[in-house]
């Protein structure tokens, strides 16, 4: 894919970007997908993102169109606490009997708190409305909770261990009794 960004530093910058897919190890189509995103950060404590994607991300099908709206809030209340949230809202044409649009919502809400300098503690909580299955295969609400303590190791170089737990409205996932 290609990426261009513009950017005012720590105020605003605007990403434009055009890529063989998402959700794709390779090209499933002909097509490209295209996306954008514009952040505002007006001092360093506190982050906006607004991002869309758009393209057609069947297989072998270039006129049903996936497009996802995004919303991405982050807020660092002291150097070791960052809280943030994220809302978007997707759909997909031509995938319902091949004539209606499929769509979805979902968010997230997290906290990552950092002890000393080496160690921190993410727990978040995620939300998807899939009420036409289109992203899961089953139509659900679908509802996690996580917590991944983590540890650094060398400058940019870390690792963490998630504990997490899912649940959904509908028996969808293997075992779940």
């Amino acid at each position: 894919g290609v990426l261009v960004t513009l950017a005012a530093p720590k105020v605003v910058s605007w990403s434009l970007y055009a890529v063989n897919g998402w959700d794709v190890n390779s090209d499933n189509n002909k097509d490209k997908t295209f996306g954008s995103r514009v952040a505002l950060s007006p001092n360093e404590s506190f982050l906006l993102g607004l991002s869309t994607i758009t393209g057609p991300e069947l297989d072998d099908n270039n006129s049903a169109r996936r497009t996802v709206l995004d919303c991405d809030i982050t807020y660092t209340l002291r150097p070791s606490w960052l809280i943030g949230a994220e809302l978007n809202t997707g759909w997909e044409s031509k995938t319902i009997a091949d004539t209606g649009t499929a769509s979805w919502s979902g968010m997230l809400l997290m906290t990552n708190l950092k002890f000393a300098t080496r160690y921190g503690l993410t727990l978040r909580g995620d939300y998807l409305n899939d009420r036409d299955g289109n992203r899961t295969g089953t139509a659900q609400e679908v509802k996690s909770l996580s917590m991944s303590p983590s540890v650094s190791i060398v400058e940019g170089f870390g690792a963490l261990m998630e504990i997490r737990h899912d649940w959904s409205n509908h028996p969808s996932f293997a075992g779940s009794d």
